[in-house]
């Protein structure tokens, strides 16, 4: 037990105070325990600091905003007129706290708000928030949460129009070439 106690008495010496001149290894074999016992405890302190950094980073990234039932209460920006409008007046009149509701002109009217703190979300269509966090840098803003209520995008044509099975040919190709892909990863980034 008295060895034990030395040998973590040596290391806390050698990190501390970068060596532990009284207590030198004796022969061949005390020198390989050594540093063998060095290098292992260093790789302990490294995976002990790697650790810490990484649970206080995605602490720090956390939001308190996860989905819709965390709106409530909170003071919310979305642009007037849209379905988000629409959405998050809905979310007031049939829950029982209601959303502090900032409409503005646009998003980046809405993300300013954001960034200064005079609101806590942004609701909007997830195609334009990822643009803008994309094109804006994703380190000022996080998207968070599931989709709260799915929303199609699609070309408006006349009825029985000749070229909607055209429009339609040429975009499930583009969806096989991975042109859509590559379009996505150019305006959206990588985001998730």
């Amino acid at each position: 037990m008295a060895g034990i106690g030395e040998s973590f008495w040596w290391t806390l010496s050698i990190f501390l105070v970068g060596g532990a001149d009284n207590k030198g290894p004796i022969g061949l074999g005390g020198r390989i325990l050594a540093t063998i016992w060095m290098l292992a405890s260093v790789i302990a302190v490294s995976l002990l600091t790697a650790s810490l950094s990484a649970v206080l980073t995605v602490s720090s990234l956390t939001s308190d905003i996860n989905g819709p039932n965390d709106l409530p209460g909170r003071e919310v920006a979305t642009v007037g007129g849209s379905t988000s409008e629409g959405f998050l007046r809905n979310l007031s009149a049939n829950g029982g706290a209601k959303v502090k509701l900032t409409v503005l002109a646009d998003i980046p009217a809405c993300l300013n708000e954001l960034k200064h703190g005079s609101v806590q979300a942004v609701v909007f269509d997830a195609p334009v928030l990822r643009y803008y966090v994309n094109k804006l840098g994703s380190e000022d803003f996080v998207l968070t949460g599931p989709l709260f209520e799915r929303g199609n995008y699609g070309f408006g044509l006349q009825q029985d129009s000749r070229m909607r099975e055209q429009i339609n040919l040429v975009l499930l190709k583009l969806n096989e070439n991975g042109v859509t892909d590559d379009l996505k990863k150019k305006w959206f980034g990588d985001i998730k």
